[in-house]
């Protein structure tokens, strides 16, 4: 089973407090429905029928957001799924995070241990040559993004054998 979510993001600005504690109660809400425990308040929630699960998407925060908006990722039953921050693809990781946080993520469930083949790898996509590289998308003080539209977010990769 997997999992596509789209967290709220933090509005007027990133770590916005109201937008946190919105964000939390929709992780919990998840949590609630992937671990069965919603099916007391609305038996249309079944429990997934498979423990092989995948949680992907735009978390809105990072890993340890300071509001503590993610934490029910890391209680009860999802206190063994692997999540960590993803892997860097090469050296694109390490210059993007100095101007961007790092808010996409792959959860997998720990049915799925065995079956990882590539680890979650992040790669910034804006610091490739091909795509005109970082003077193209970036300038000011930490590299603000310039008004191309160029999207916050990095693609996340994950190799799993089934």
């Amino acid at each position: 089973m997997t999992v596509a979510v789209h967290l709220r993001s933090g509005f007027p600005v990133f770590l916005d407090n109201d937008d946190a504690d919105f964000r939390k109660q929709e992780v919990a809400l998840l949590t609630r429905r992937v671990g069965g425990q919603a099916q007391t308040e609305n038996p249309s929630y079944q429990k997934p029928d498979s423990d092989n699960i995948i949680i992907l998407g735009d978390f809105n925060a990072e890993m340890n957001d300071p509001n503590k908006s993610l934490n029910d990722f890391r209680q009860g039953i999802f206190s063994d799924w692997i999540w960590n921050n993803p892997k860097a693809d090469g050296n694109h990781y390490e210059t993007a995070i100095d101007d961007h946080y790092v808010i996409d993520f792959i959860m997998l469930s720990p049915a799925l241990q065995n079956k990882i083949i590539l680890s979650p790898t992040v790669y910034a996509w804006d610091y490739d040559s091909n795509l005109g590289g970082a003077e193209k998308f970036h300038s000011g003080l930490n590299g603000g993004l310039k008004n191309y539209g160029v999207s916050d977010h990095r693609p996340i990769t994950a190799v799993l054998n089934f």
